[in-house]
């Protein structure tokens, strides 16, 4: 791919792929947050289980003004007026998304 269809050494189907991910994970994890829980992926000697955490209102609150929640709502709101303009002009990059 030529230097000009790439945006922060990124390529068009990368950015795409970026946001789709964090995007799709956001909406899952805000979902969970919304019911007062979340979950967590552990390992034990049996395989892996998922445990599910219970939260108050207030840890709610205080997970969303967690730094790494606040990263995450800050990529996707940056990529998507980009991502919605590759999608607008590359047909190609549809099939990906597909």
């Amino acid at each position: 791919m030529s230097e000009e269809k790439r945006f922060a050494g990124l390529t068009n189907e990368e950015l795409v792929l970026v946001y789709d991910r964090f995007n799709d994970y956001l909406k899952e994890l805000n979902s969970k947050l919304d019911k007062n829980i979340v979950h967590e992926r552990t390992v034990t000697d049996r395989g892996e289980a998922i445990r599910v955490h219970h939260l108050s209102d207030k840890e709610v609150v205080e997970f969303k003004n967690s730094e790494y929640y606040r990263y995450s709502t800050s990529i996707v709101d940056k990529l998507s007026p980009i991502v919605e303009l590759i999608k607008e002009s590359e047909i190609s990059i549809e099939s990906l998304v597909k």
